[in-house]
């Protein structure tokens, strides 16, 4: 079989894969939160929130890349891969190349409708 036939095989099941652990972790989880299609959802009318991850990447993790209100990280030296590089919130960017450009308290609090 051509390099390019088996590729082609390759990316077709990668779409498939994508598509079929799309609902179960983005669309189901906002469903029963009763915040779908404004949350999950990709498509006109929802809020636009979605992460790029460079799936190549990796990172080892130091303290003082983790934003949070504790002092200390338990993932301190642990190194990841699939690293975050860009984030959109309701079709804004704010995470560009792994360094947050969006202006504080620009996030919003959905609460869930049902599922409590």
């Amino acid at each position: 079989m051509p390099k390019r036939a088996i590729l082609c095989c390759f990316l077709m099941v990668c779409l498939y894969l994508l598509n079929f652990l799309e609902n179960p972790l983005s669309e189901n989880p906002d469903r029963l939160a009763g915040i779908f299609p404004r949350k999950g959802a990709i498509q006109i009318g929802s809020d636009a929130d979605f992460t790029v991850v460079d799936m190549n990447a990796e990172k080892t993790m130091k303290e003082e890349d983790v934003i949070s209100k504790e002092d200390f990280t338990p993932w301190e030296g642990y190194t990841a891969k699939g690293i975050p590089v860009y984030t959109v919130v309701r079709g804004k960017l704010v995470m560009d190349n792994g360094k947050i450009v969006g202006q504080m308290g620009y996030g919003e609090y959905i609460p869930a409708s049902h599922g409590k």
